[in-house]
């Protein structure tokens, strides 16, 4: 798979911005225990797909990733407020804005 150089930048971006938003809230360490180790996809309608990979020291955001996923989230535009609303996702799945496949509560522990 080729990855256009735009993927990798934009990936870098938000791998960067992530990783700041995280170092300033003290407690984020602590919450996302239960995500180090872990992978998540993310697949927004129209973009190429993510994979986030969690550890201790920082969050990886790659363009490209050989092995499966702990949990995936396909979702339209419209379904981005799932993020901030994860009480909302049995719902979303129902109307079909998101498809959410492995182990939901990674998603609730990203979110």
């Amino acid at each position: 798979m080729t990855l256009s150089p735009l993927s990798v930048a934009l990936a870098a971006l938000l791998e960067t911005g992530l990783n700041q938003l995280l170092s300033l809230d003290p407690q984020s360490r602590e919450r996302s225990k239960t995500l180090y180790g872990k992978v998540l996809k993310l697949e927004l309608q129209r973009l190429p797909a993510i994979w986030l990979i969690f550890s201790p020291q920082q969050v990886d955001v790659l363009t490209c990733y050989e092995h499966p996923a702990h949990a995936s989230l396909s979702l339209k535009w419209q379904g981005l407020q799932v993020l901030r609303q994860p009480e909302k996702l049995s719902r979303y799945i129902r109307e079909e804005r998101i498809d959410l496949q492995g182990d939901p509560a990674l998603f609730h522990a990203f979110s």
